[in-house]
């Protein structure tokens, strides 16, 4: 299996040193946020609908085409959060 590098688990063992050092360093935070539940339900009917829906939609669309509307798209929406922030 290799050399003992106190770790509990073989995968982590293989990895390269370097991966090893990262994930070592890996310290999970909490994060005190308040929820709006009232937007739980529309936000996951969402997800569940574009989940159903675009697989049979991006095998439709031509990929430079849906390229030249997610590009823009992508780009407006960080304009608008970072104007937010």
């Amino acid at each position: 299996m290799g050399p003992s590098l106190g770790c509990q688990s073989p995968a982590l063992a293989r990895r390269p040193r370097h991966a090893r050092i990262i994930i070592g360093q890996y310290r999970p935070t909490t994060v005190s946020t308040s929820v709006d539940w009232r937007a739980v339900i529309p936000m996951a009917v969402g997800c569940l609908i574009g989940g159903a829906i675009s697989p049979s939609v991006t095998r439709h669309v031509p990929g430079h085409a849906l390229r030249i509307l997610a590009a823009p798209a992508g780009l407006a929406l960080a304009v608008r959060l970072w104007i937010a922030a």
